[in-house]
């Protein structure tokens, strides 16, 4: 499986003809994804295909949360990412269903900002794009104001 995502990795940045940039995945335990929710293993890939990051913060909070391995350290799962390479991030508040987390796309609250504020800190991100499941139009100014000024507090 690896291989062949190197090889689709490879050939589709080739035939883009622009920067690349992988997706990490959200972990669930089904085996499905075991090998790519790793971040050492993402990291690997990253640099065989020679592409970028759009690292997906919800994705890391749940996969941190979900693999027994990582024992829900976000900090420490994040940090195993390849930082340097993270060109954009995708910003939302992962949600619960039956005991797990999941990636429900929920409207952000303060202490998803303090993760991203830990992440932007870290890797050289370009771009910060708010992914929020279907909301009224008052929520949605509301969620792009708090980030707009979170930012712009950030210097950014």
């Amino acid at each position: 499986a690896t291989a062949n995502i190197i090889k689709h990795g490879k050939r589709l940045q080739e035939w883009a003809g622009v920067p690349l940039l992988l997706e990490n995945f959200n972990y669930h335990p089904t085996n499905a994804y075991d090998y790519i929710c790793e971040p050492v293993q993402f990291g690997e890939l990253i640099s065989a295909i020679g592409c970028g990051v759009l690292l997906d913060l919800g994705h890391a909070r749940i996969s941190a949360r979900n693999m027994p391995e990582w024992g829900g350290d976000v900090a420490r799962y994040l940090s195993a990412m390849p930082l340097a390479k993270i060109r954009e991030i995708h910003f939302n508040r992962p949600g619960w269903q039956r005991g797990q987390r999941v990636d429900l796309h929920q409207p952000v609250c303060l202490d998803d900002l303090e993760w991203l504020g830990w992440l932007l800190g870290r890797c050289p991100a370009e771009a910060v794009t708010l992914e929020i499941e279907e909301v009224d139009e008052p929520t949605l100014i509301a969620q792009l104001d708090l980030l707009r000024q979170f930012l712009k507090e950030r210097g950014g």
